[in-house]
């Protein structure tokens, strides 16, 4: 991507696309769109482009939250974000997708994604209730292995389906980011 405007362009567009997701989402508890969109961001564009795209969709997600908003909780979610756009970054760089990820290996480069998504979002979830237990527990150590015992079931949700939305939806996205590239 050559020219400031078009990666302003391209982090606006994602961001928009990253909020309107949630939104429609916002009645599934754990399950988003979002996370896959920040990883694919963080594959084809690098790290600081996905994490910025994350860190905005949260800024402003998170400040007009119909859950609500709790300041430590909304500043680990704006920062952990990235882990997404870290693994995304990693995936490119072992060529997790292969030179052609839509020939021969359909299953098994899925498959990859899937494992990938699932292993991102468990990082997520243990940053984030681990955060969660330090504000709402007492702040010990003790705190945050009750907020992720306590979140266990939230926690495998968003896990899951993160899962499968990697499977099913981090190959042709990275295909369309591909074509924005040039």
């Amino acid at each position: 991507m050559k020219s400031l405007s078009r990666r302003v362009s391209l982090i606006a567009v994602l961001t928009a696309t990253c909020i309107v997701t949630n939104y429609a989402l916002v009645g599934v508890p754990n399950v988003a769109v979002m996370d896959m969109i920040v990883f694919v961001a963080g594959y084809g564009f690098g790290f600081t482009v996905g994490a910025v795209i994350g860190a905005f969709t949260w800024i402003i997600y998170g400040f007009i939250n119909p859950y609500g908003t709790v300041l430590p909780i909304w500043i680990a979610t704006i920062v952990s974000e990235a882990v997404y756009s870290a693994f995304g970054s990693f995936a490119r760089r072992i060529n997790l997708a292969g030179n052609n990820p839509s020939r021969g290996k359909f299953l098994s480069t899925n498959l990859r994604f899937a494992l990938i998504g699932f292993l991102s979002t468990l990082a997520y979830d243990l940053a984030t209730n681990a955060v969660f237990g330090l504000t709402f527990y007492g702040g010990t150590i003790t705190s945050i292995f009750i907020a992720i015992a306590a979140g266990v079931y939230f926690s495998t949700v968003h896990e899951i389906s993160n899962a499968l939305i990697f499977f099913a939806g981090a190959v042709p996205l990275i295909k369309v980011v591909e074509v924005l590239k040039r």
